[in-house]
């Protein structure tokens, strides 16, 4: 189990923020989070990828790709794959091109490298459905379970073989990405489906309400264990 979080912790860049978490020790990796690859993106990342690319051996990357997928996504995946390990996507199959551009880059970077994100049943199953019988690997997301009224662990359970990453997060008051509490007693459920290959990402943004969410996940295990 690698205990991730996304980039975005402090106001800042990619870099600027894995600088700045350097000190957490608990924190395995980061999600590069790219709203979008316009050409400010570009020039930051021409920028700071050298850095980010020595900084693999601190904290293992995964990059969250933007809405919509474009002919420029390839370009970003090619820019970093030497020291990425994981791209999440959003199931967009409504979208032009939108099928024949993930299968093309799968084709081309391999399909274990990516995962699509649940972001919805519709959207979801609809996705799976457009990239049948290419392998892709899933990432679940426990707010967008939540306000579905759905069972995460229930969930994950039934596709926990496909599943490379976990989007860790509360739901409160209508609002997901909040920091998990001890009000969340579905989280214990969960404990058995992490591992070591699986991507933990407390989805959460600020370092506050991501070191919270770290203490309530330590505090469920150490139950567990005891």
């Amino acid at each position: 189990m690698k205990i991730i979080a996304p980039s975005y912790q402090i106001p800042g860049t990619w870099l600027e923020n894995a600088q700045a978490l350097m000190p957490e020790k608990w924190l395995k990796g980061l999600e590069l989070l790219f709203f979008s690859y316009d050409e400010e993106a570009r020039k930051i990342l021409e920028v700071e990828s050298d850095c980010l690319a020595e900084l693999s051996s601190r904290y293992a990357f995964s990059l969250h790709l933007p809405d919509p997928m474009t002919p420029e996504t390839q370009e970003l995946v090619a820019r970093t794959q030497e020291f990425v390990e994981l791209y999440v996507f959003h199931p967009e199959p409504g979208h032009e091109g939108w099928e024949t551009g993930m299968r093309n880059i799968m084709d081309r970077f391999g399909a274990e490298k990516f995962a699509m994100e649940y972001t919805g049943r519709q959207k979801f199953e609809a996705g799976l459905r457009a990239l049948s019988g290419t392998g892709v690997r899933l990432c679940a997301d426990t707010g967008v379970l939540l306000r579905e009224e759905r069972d995460p662990a229930a969930w994950i359970a039934d596709r926990a073989s496909a599943i490379a990453e976990i989007h860790l997060h509360g739901f409160q008051n209508g609002k997901d990405h909040q920091a998990l509490s001890d009000t969340d007693t579905w989280l214990g459920a969960l404990i058995p489906y992490f591992s070591h290959a699986i991507r933990i990402n407390l989805e959460t943004f600020s370092l506050d309400a991501t070191r919270a969410s770290y203490a309530t996940l330590q505090r469920v295990l150490h139950e567990q264990e005891h």
